[in-house]
């Protein structure tokens, strides 16, 4: 550094010497050009030699010549001046990078190094302290399930528990959902990012917490047993024989598209009229013979026909017929019923009535957990008995 500086002066004092020199030289070129000016006219009246004329102009041109050369010479000092500026400059900078400092304010959680330990950067920056920014907020990298991360999604309410407060339960949100699949011992996994308020600083780094997503909430519903849902009647028992004979029943009944409410239940959902219902039912009925026409005629039996867009150019149609015949109150009921059937999966629950009688119903299922699922039907009420299972008594 005092080198780098020393040096600055010396590069300095040259830039005053260059700039002296010019000014000398200037002023021996102002002499020479005055006694050229004297000298050419008395070699013209023959009182002056040639060869003393010649003198003169040599000294007036070899004086230019000086003053050139003292002005390359100042913009070369001036041009070291700058280099000797800019090593010292870069030697302040080295200068200024012994010092480590930290890029963020925050709490040290761990520190690598010890007071006078010698400390080298090679390829990468050697790791001096882990620093955390700020422990009020803190960060959670949860792992979930390939077969659970469809439904988490960011802006998820998260619960979480940690060891060290078991009685204690903290909140979250999903922040982030990474496409990076973890696979261990054939287990696929991904990321999801979790923040949370840590105002108390009770949950430190490191820490193993216990998440739970909630990726659906719903208040004040019908909910079964989950073991009402896969209660399956036993080939060939008389339950069995119950089951095909309601399918075969709504198969015949069923006015609407497969995917969607048919035209009873709507008529009792949305209050419609004889005319509406009628008319819907029938242009309804013209779409789907035209689709079907449609279908086979772009080659369904080769597997040509684009599936995806038909659906999505019939469910455009026949969402127009509807929005033709309701009122806009029923309309956007309609659209909300289309929203839960598209949420929702539809399947069989078996209900105990007070006679003893079993009998099926086809409801809709919606939100589960680890004991129940959300129940959508009009047939079901609180209260009823679902199966779960049936015992044979043996006479």
């Amino acid at each position: 550094m005092l080198q780098n500086r020393a040096d600055l002066k010396v590069a300095s004092s040259n830039v005053i010497v260059q700039q002296a020199n010019i000014d000398r030289a200037e002023a021996n070129l102002r002499r020479t050009q005055r006694e050229y000016e004297r000298a050419a006219p008395l070699a013209k009246k023959g009182t002056l030699s040639a060869s003393e004329l010649d003198i003169a102009l040599a000294d007036y041109e070899s004086a230019k010549a000086d003053v050139t050369m003292a002005r390359a010479q100042l913009q070369n000092a001036l041009a070291t001046q700058e280099q000797r500026q800019a090593s010292l400059e870069s030697a302040e900078i080295d200068l200024e990078r012994t010092k480590i400092r930290s890029p963020i304010n925050g709490v040290v959680i761990e520190r690598a190094v010890d007071p006078g330990q010698t400390v080298a950067a090679s390829l990468s920056a050697p790791l001096l302290f882990n620093i955390a920014q700020d422990l009020s907020e803190i960060q959670i990298e949860a792992n979930v399930d390939e077969a659970d991360i469809g439904n988490v999604h960011e802006g998820n309410e998260v619960t979480f528990s940690v060891d060290a407060f078991p009685d204690l339960e903290f909140d979250g949100q999903v922040n982030q959902v990474r496409l990076a699949p973890n696979e261990a011992n054939n287990v696929v996994t991904y990321t999801v990012i979790i923040t949370a308020d840590n105002p108390d600083l009770k949950l430190l780094p490191g820490m193993t917490a216990i998440v739970e997503i909630v990726t659906g909430k719903s208040e004040n519903v019908l909910r079964v047993p989950n073991d009402a849902i896969r209660f399956k009647p036993a080939a060939g028992s008389a339950l069995a024989e119950k089951l095909k004979t309601a399918e075969a029943g709504a198969a015949a009944t069923r006015s609407g598209p497969r995917n969607g409410p048919d035209i009873a239940q709507l008529k009792t959902s949305l209050g419609l009229s004889d005319t509406q219902a009628r008319e819907i039912e029938t242009e309804v009925k013209a779409i789907f013979a035209g689709m079907r026409a449609q279908f086979q005629g772009q080659g369904a039996a080769e597997g040509n026909v684009d599936r995806n867009a038909l659906r999505e150019q019939m469910r455009q149609q026949v969402s127009a017929v509807y929005e033709k015949h309701l009122t806009p109150e029923q309309f956007s009921q309609y659209q909300q019923i289309r929203r839960q059937m598209a949420e929702t999966r539809s399947g069989q629950i078996w209900v105990q009535s007070a006679s003893g009688d079993i009998e099926p119903f086809t409801v809709r299922f919606g939100i589960s957990d680890d004991t129940h699922t959300q129940v959508i039907s009009q047939d079901i009420r609180a209260g009823d008995l679902v199966v779960t299972r049936v015992r044979s008594i043996k006479e």
